[in-house]
């Protein structure tokens, strides 16, 4: 399976929102690393569920990540890469001061 990560720059706030899709586990491991993020704090982006189609998680360091699973249709993709993209965005809201209600 082909694996993908790029890094989004918001430049409106101080973070970037990395998207991983189609990666394994110890993948998802080896890109972080270097942002010296703790295994702990990767556990929600590990193993993730048969049910689970994709998870998005901000680091305390205020690092986001998007993890996709590749999906069947594109419509399933674009449905869950907007549901993900709300979560990233309300994170980073919340964490400069301007949560949605």
């Amino acid at each position: 399976m082909a694996k993908y990560s790029f890094i989004i720059p918001l430049h409106l706030f101080p973070f970037d929102v990395m998207v991983l899709v189609d990666c394994t586990d110890t993948y998802v491991k080896a890109i972080l690393r270097p942002y010296d993020i703790s295994e702990d704090d990767m556990m929600p982006l590990l193993h993730l569920p048969d049910t689970c189609r994709a998870r998005t998680v901000m680091f305390p360091s205020n690092q986001t990540v998007i993890r996709l699973k590749r999906l069947g249709s594109i419509a399933d993709m674009a449905a869950t890469v907007a549901h993900e993209t709300v979560h990233a965005c309300m994170f980073i809201l919340n964490r400069v001061g301007q949560p949605i209600t």
